[in-house]
């Protein structure tokens, strides 16, 4: 069964609220301990971290539940193999540090599920389906935790949007480093923040007015040509203030290649102005973020711009966002 862990208490109905669902995976029948352990690690880092640091005043936002089932082996397979049986089947895909997550295997574990509310008790997999993304502040999200890797480098984590009806929305991480900045992430894109980050794909090689699908996303912007006033892109008007909307804007233009820009700051920290910084939503040019860095800018399984090494903060733009999402 799985049960709820935040906030406490019978009230707040899982349909009226945030769902952040927390899977175990490679934790042994002994290991049960350390999963409820690390499951409150990540309370507290949650609810230190700006913005979500207000479910503290108001919690009726986010019901946090979690799910353990035992595998016979802790931790993920590392690498191709077999021998290693887990609850999930989880790999690490040591070419990139992807945390690899058998999707039927979680259908079949989340579909024997119950979970009780003050609207009664159903099945878990009813709040969450394979192919849907549920968005929003009543949306939800499935966070698959393993144990720490022995070897810190062999940390791994990924996030995954359906590509079909056999896939969930989850992100995935070991619980190595800074994992839970994987998973605050995922909870921010389940509220309506798009990737910050750049593919290296050739179908993400500019955005067009054929494959803007992230048009509408609060934290990147789409332009055929860069801004020269902040008054000419209005959707980010509400973070500026009056003097800075009359402001020439300040433009960092995509390096002149066609990679995926990989450069954050050595040393993260808050932007202190809107600016606009080319590459966001996969796209390598023609999408503009409003700082250099940001966790949303972190790109969990692919190898690059990695969420779990240092402390990352989100952006003026994405906190605006999330602080309208958690009332």
């Amino acid at each position: 069964m799985a049960s709820k862990i935040y906030p406490f208490g019978v009230g707040n109905p899982l349909d009226n609220s945030f769902k952040l669902i927390l899977v175990a995976e490679g934790f042994t029948a002994a290991q049960k301990a350390d999963f409820a352990a690390l499951c409150q690690d990540l309370l507290d880092a949650l609810l230190a971290t700006t913005p979500f640091n207000v479910t503290r005043a108001h919690p009726g936002w986010l019901t946090v539940l979690k799910v353990f089932a035992p595998s016979a082996n802790a931790g993920p397979r590392i690498g191709a193999g077999g021998g290693h049986s887990t609850v999930l089947g989880s790999f690490v895909d040591s070419s990139t540090n992807r945390l690899v997550v058998d999707h039927a295997l979680l259908y079949a574990l989340l579909n024997v599920q119950v979970v009780t509310d003050s609207a009664g008790t159903r099945k878990l997999s009813e709040l969450v389906s394979p192919g849907d993304i549920m968005m929003g502040p009543t949306g939800a999200v499935i966070a698959v935790i393993t144990p720490a890797t022995a070897n810190p480098a062999q940390g791994a984590d990924d996030h995954v949007r359906p590509v079909d009806d056999t896939t969930y929305h989850l992100v995935a991480t070991t619980a190595n480093g800074l994992w839970h900045q994987v998973v605050l992430r995922g909870i921010a894109a389940a509220l309506g923040l798009a990737d910050e980050f750049e593919r290296p794909d050739a179908a993400y090689a500019s955005a067009s007015d054929s494959n803007k699908e992230f048009l509408n996303t609060p934290n990147v912007i789409f332009r055929d040509t860069p801004p020269t006033l902040n008054s000419d892109v209005p959707a980010w008007r509400h973070v500026m203030s009056g003097t800075e909307w009359l402001a020439p804007a300040v433009v960092h233009a995509h390096p002149p290649n066609d990679l995926p820009n990989t450069a954050v700051p050595a040393a993260p920290s808050v932007a202190g102005k809107i600016e606009f910084w080319e590459g966001g939503a996969g796209y390598r040019r023609k999408s503009y973020r409003s700082a250099e860095d940001c966790l949303m800018r972190r790109a969990p399984g692919l190898g690059y711009l990695p969420a779990r090494n240092q402390a990352v903060a989100f952006c003026p733009v994405c906190l605006v966002h999330l602080r309208s999402m958690l009332r």
